[in-house]
C-alpha cells in the first residue's frame, strides 16, 4: 500500500506539470525496495482530456469508467489503475527491478 501511495504522489507530480500517464499496470510502476516507485513507459502520456487511448487496451485490466480506445485520458483513470494495482503490490512481497 505504501508503494501505491508513492505512485499517487508521482502522479500528482505529473498532474502538476499538466500531464496524465494513461498506462499504469503494475509493470509500469517499478518498486525499488524502500525507495519511491519509478514510473516508466510514457508512450500514452499527454494532457488530461486531450490525449486519447490508443489501440489496444488490455481487456483483463480495470481501466476505470470511460477509459476506452479512442476516448480521452483522465487523472481519474490513472488513479483507478494505481488503486487496482495496489492489490498486486500487497501480494507481491518483494520489490521488482
Amino acid at each position: 500500500l505504501a508503494a501505491a501511495r508513492a505512485a499517487v504522489e508521482a502522479l500528482r507530480g505529473l498532474e502538476g506539470g499538466g500531464f496524465v500517464h494513461g498506462d499504469l499496470p503494475a509493470a509500469n510502476v517499478l518498486k525499488r525496495g524502500e525507495r519511491r516507485p519509478l514510473l516508466i513507459d510514457f508512450d500514452w502520456a499527454g494532457r488530461p482530456n486531450a490525449a486519447i487511448y490508443p489501440v489496444p487496451l488490455n481487456k483483463e485490466l480495470q481501466w476505470g469508467i470511460g477509459a476506452e480506445v479512442g476516448l480521452r485520458l483522465t487523472r481519474e483513470h490513472d488513479l483507478t489503475r494505481v488503486s487496482n494495482e495496489a492489490i498486486f503490490w500487497r501480494g507481491c512481497g518483494q520489490a521488482r527491478a
